[in-house]
């Protein structure tokens, strides 16, 4: 849900739910050695919230989100026997930083982006992004 502020600037409330699907698979090396992958399914959900500054053409967004991952192990044996399966269950808190840039009667707009997580999942993401409409 977004909320259109007096200065122009918006803040959006959101929850998300992110399903994905990891097929199973075997491989066998070149030495004999067979690794058997189970299926892997993983189920989270995310609720965040996000801070939109305009400026003119531009507009600067930062957020911060927790995303929870629901338990799901995955397995995976070597020549029959069992390995170590993390665990995948736990929070992760996430702070995002992000501009997009539309140029006035353009078709194309321009974004870069910047995220942090800490907790279940660590580590930084990024991206650069060019969207064309026809």
């Amino acid at each position: 849900q977004e909320k259109q502020l007096k200065n122009g600037n918006t803040i959006e409330t959101y929850a998300k739910y992110f399903f994905t699907h990891q097929g199973g698979d075997t491989a066998k090396l070149s030495t004999g050695a067979v690794y058997d992958f189970d299926a892997a399914d993983s189920h989270r959900i995310r609720f965040g919230t996000r801070y939109t500054s305009m400026k003119g053409d531009a507009s600067f967004y930062t957020g911060l989100a927790y995303e929870y991952e629901f338990g799901n192990d995955i397995a995976a044996s070597f020549e029959g026997y069992n390995t170590p399966s993390p665990s995948l269950t736990g929070g992760t808190g996430i702070l995002e930083l992000g501009y997009r840039f539309t140029p006035q009667n353009g078709r194309a707009t321009y974004g870069i982006q910047l995220m942090g997580m800490t907790g279940k999942r660590r580590g930084i993401s990024g991206g650069v992004q060019m969207h064309w409409a026809f």
